[in-house]
């Protein structure tokens, strides 16, 4: 509010037009988080009145309203920030005051004769009041009316603020108006600023105004976890059945937050704070110093009189739990039920626990400290009931990375993941400026890591530091605090890194022919046959949504946490998008071996070796939901949900199990398993039988799928990963030679490794190569007036405009647009600039987009030499391959350049006479 008046210098008038564009905007924000449609169309913030509504109000009498009426007002939707509804707040908070309009009706109601929760409705919005008539109209019936915001609210303001900066004069007026006692120094400051933080934090103090609004309109923690603890804790679907009675009994607990039982607390992040921080540390009780002169003989005398001890604290010992940078850490918890105190031991669960694996992600903590969080400073406490928001200290950092379950009762459950609007995709590489500080980097980073839960740090392959923020604001903030909090070094921070995706098409390729790839180990002992073929669209795009999903099914195993229900309905939606694709693709779900890269990615591997069917993915899946499951299960698991029990799939059934199945080896002592006998000796290549090959090929099923995994973590292109691929395993070849055993030729399993990574990198690059790059999901709100500065920025960042819409009653348009995540660098910036501060931004990442553009393209032609242009000389930029070259450029990788580009006759020496 201060800024308002100081900064922008607008009218009380000009201002209430600022305060509700703020305001809309907001509520648009929030609607674009929430619902597109909510956002777009249902959003009415103040009872603004629509363009319909103006034109049939032009219509009406011009008679007052009713104050005393019922029905003067329309409901409004909950989830809108109005004043109205008491959940804004204007303030000045660097001046440390602000009020609400429920503290001005209770000024205005008795001198007006209106009941507060009338004038409430009418003290926000298009609302004009006459004083010579004392009557209400919904418009400027005279011409020369103003809000009654203005005129009960924000006049009054402004008139305080300009009597303290400029008409000094009317200060004891005002003073004896409002019923204030300033004492005289502060009253006769000639520092403007001091004078009006005594008038308003006298009149308006901000905190108490902050407080009434949280009590008011924020619910009761036994209120709030009734209505949410199903969304924050949700048992899994599979528990054993010791701990069933437990778990119904902890949820009872929670949902009434009751103080007498097991205590549940989670902990949501790990927060560092310095040591002086504490309320009793910063400020200590001071102990008198006898004067000089004072009588020690005196007991009367106040000099020499000891003072008193202060009621003891929890002492909070500072040689114990701080960290390399004197901070200490901090679980920022909120308790559901139960009471926790000092001395207590809880059990900490992990993130990922499971309770049918009770030994994993799982320790005991002793609580040594808690704390009040009052705002800036900690007060140290002995016990907190439920329902509060508190802090953990002691040894924490040593138990908790970001988040966790603490419980009294072992049979617990974890709470559901923080859930983040944002996903951290903006990448620097750090590196101290003097190699001798590298271990105070890493340790900062480690801090970093730990205190913040939107940040990503890691170690790539080549030995960077690499930190992860959602945006450029969030990366700035982590970098000021590495600098001057936690490494306390100068940092050298590379350009920011994006990642993107390599991928394929069906458009032939200018560069590779494309064929099916024949590579042999290097013992020549193996051959694999490997193509490659871009994955329809509709099934890249389900599963790079559904990633989590896939690595909480087939690489953490917690099929029992996510439930049957869930693992069989991704299955058959999985078959569907399958069955979309065409008659081609509709059962080559069966024929499915793997995921990839990291067993979770956008690419797969599928099965096409005549006869050898033990590479169904879902074998171990259904394993492990149905124990006890049937001949027919296993059947239809292996062959669709519609295949009967036919002699074909029985006979392929027996022949997996004979592979696969070591109590099906055992059952006859006297013959030896395939795998024994090939270990032993295969004598030549005629000699490996169908049998034999399928066991070789079981044994080395996990080489085959870490070559593929290998291959998509890191593309030929520019060794990002690969997404939207399809690898086929054509043909799998064994040879040996004069009875030599295959094993014997060195490690047998490492070379089909390598050789499977190989091919399917040269069955890559037989396609027509892409590179994906990822968008985010603009949405801009500007003023009609800005919309050409808009354009030109957009248009300079390759960005693409869905849709617009005015916002119904303003003069506020909506845009929502791709832009390409490398393009949106400095968008803020210099959006704000070109439009003087009237945007307003919203970046969310939202998918992979191919570039349409081949990285080798060249043109040849002379249709394509004619698009270029002759003023270029036959070579055009190509976006792509810049991309590409960039990125191998970061890497140290082999950039094909031009020593010389334009290279001319010298010109330096002298015409011979």
């Amino acid at each position: 509010m201060d800024r308002l008046i100081n900064e922008l210098n607008l009218s009380p008038t000009d201002a209430y037009k600022r305060i509700q564009q703020v305001v809309e905007h907001v509520n648009i924000v929030v609607g674009t988080l929430g619902s597109e449609d909510w956002s777009l169309d249902q959003v009415e913030v103040g009872n603004l009145p629509t363009k319909d509504e103006e034109s049939t109000e032009s219509d009406e009498t011009e008679d007052a309203i009713d104050i005393h009426a019922d029905d003067n007002f329309d409901d409004e939707l909950a989830e809108v920030f109005s004043p109205i509804k008491g959940n804004v707040v204007f303030a000045a908070a660097g001046e440390g005051w602000g009020f609400s309009i429920e503290q001005f009706c209770n000024m205005y109601a008795q001198k007006l004769g209106i009941k507060k929760e009338k004038l409430l409705n009418f003290l926000w919005g298009n609302y004009y009041f006459n004083p010579k008539t004392k009557q209400i109209f919904k418009k400027d019936v005279t011409g020369n009316m103003v809000p009654m915001f203005v005129l009960f609210v924000l006049q009054n303001v402004w008139q305080a603020y300009n009597a303290a900066t400029e008409a000094r004069d009317k200060i004891p007026k005002i003073i004896q108006a409002l019923g204030l006692q300033i004492p005289p120094r502060e009253l006769n400051s000639q520092d403007s600023k001091t004078l009006i933080e005594a008038i308003f934090t006298r009149w308006l103090p901000l905190a108490p105004i902050i407080l009434e609004v949280a009590v008011r309109r924020l619910p009761g923690p036994k209120v709030a976890q009734a209505n949410r603890i199903n969304r924050l804790w949700q048992p899994p679907t599979q528990l054993p059945e010791e701990i069933k009675p437990k778990i119904e009994e902890i949820e009872k607990n929670l949902k009434n937050c009751l103080p007498d039982v097991d205590v549940v607390i989670f902990v949501s992040k790990v927060i560092s704070v310095p040591y002086d921080s504490i309320a009793h540390v910063r400020m200590p009780v001071p102990r008198r110093v006898p004067r000089k002169d004072a009588d020690p003989a005196d007991p009367a005398d106040p000099a020499t009189t000891p003072a008193a001890d202060p009621a003891p604290v929890p002492t909070v010992p500072k040689e114990k739990h701080l960290n390399s940078t004197g901070e200490k850490f901090i679980g920022f918890s909120r308790i559901f039920s139960g009471t926790v105190k000092v001395g207590q031991k809880l059990h900490v669960f992990g993130p990922r626990y499971n309770p049918l694996e009770p030994e994993k992600y799982h320790t005991e903590l002793e609580i040594t400290e808690l704390f009040l969080l009052m705002g800036r400073t900690l007060e140290p406490v002995n016990e907190v009931p439920a329902g509060n928001v508190f802090g953990i200290g002691g040894a924490v950092d040593q138990h908790i990375l970001k988040t966790a379950t603490l419980s009294t009762s072992r049979e617990m459950t974890i709470f559901n993941s923080m859930l983040s609007a944002s996903s951290p995709i903006v990448r620097v590489a750090l590196e101290a400026e003097n190699p001798t500080e590298m271990p105070k980097l890493v340790e900062g980073l480690k801090i970093l890591n730990q205190s913040d839960p939107s940040v990503e740090v890691l170690v790539q392959e080549t030995g960077e530091h690499v930190i992860v923020a959602s945006g450029e604001l969030h990366l700035a903030r982590c970098l000021t605090d590495l600098r001057e909090r936690w490494a306390k070094i100068q940092i050298r921070v590379s350009e920011p890194i994006v990642a993107f995706r390599e991928t394929i098409t069906n458009e032939p390729s200018q560069k590779f022919p494309s064929v099916i790839v024949s590579v042999p180990t290097a013992n020549k002992v193996g051959h694999v046959k490997v193509s490659a073929i871009p994955l329809p669209s509709n099934i890249r795009k389900y599963l790079m949504e559904n990633s989590s999903l896939i690595r909480g099914i087939f690489v953490d195993k917690s099929v029992s946490l996510v439930g049957e229900s869930e693992a069989v309905l991704f299955r058959e939606r999985l078959q569907e998008e399958f069955k979309k694709a065409g008659p081609k693709w509709e059962n080559e779900l069966n024929n499915l071996w793997s995921f990839g890269p990291k067993r979770v990615g956008a690419n797969i591997l599928l099965n096409h070796i005549q006869g050898y069917h033990n590479t169904n993915h879902w074998n171990s899946l259904w394993k492990e939901i149905f124990p006890e499951t049937q001949t027919k299960d296993v059947v239809r698991g292996n062959f669709g949900e519609n295949s009967e029990l036919t002699p074909e799939n029985l006979a392929a059934l027996k022949l997996e199990s004979e592979v696969i199945s070591p109590d099906a080896l055992r059952q006859d002592e006297e013959v030896k398993s395939p795998q024994v006998e090939r270990a032993e000796s295969v004598k030549s290549a005629e000699s490996i039988n169908e049998q034999e090959k399928f066991a070789l090929l079981q044994e080395l099923n996990n080489s085959f799928i870490t070559g593929f995994q290998l291959a998509t973590a890191a593309g030929p292109l520019c060794e990002e990963p690969m997404a939207g691929v399809c690898f086929i395993v054509e043909e799998v070849h064994f040879t040996s030679q004069g009875g030599e055993s295959i094993v014997g030729r060195g490690p047998f399993s490492g070379q089909m490794m390598s050789a499977m990574k190989e091919s399917c990198r040269r069955a890559f690059l037989s396609k027509s190569l892409r590179i994906m790059e990822p968008m985010y999901l603009c949405d801009i709100q500007i003023p009609s007036t800005m919309m050409g500065q808009m354009y030109a920025v957009l248009g300079r960042r390759r960005a693409k405009i869905l849709r617009e819409e005015v916002k119904e009653g303003t003069y506020i348009y909506i845009t929502r647009a791709y832009l390409p995540v490398i393009e949106s660098f400095g968008l803020s910036e210099e959006l704000l600039t070109q439009t003087s501060g009237a945007a307003s931004i919203q970046l969310v990442f939202s998918h992979y987009k191919v570039f349409k553009k081949d990285p080798f393209f060249v043109a040849s032609t002379e249709e394509e030499l004619e698009d270029i242009g002759d003023n270029l000389g036959g070579v055009a930029p190509n976006l792509a391959r810049t991309i590409v070259d960039g990125v191998r450029r970061r890497k140290g990788l082999k950039v094909e350049t031009k020593l010389v580009e334009n290279p001319n006759k010298q010109r330096t020496r002298s015409k011979n006479k």
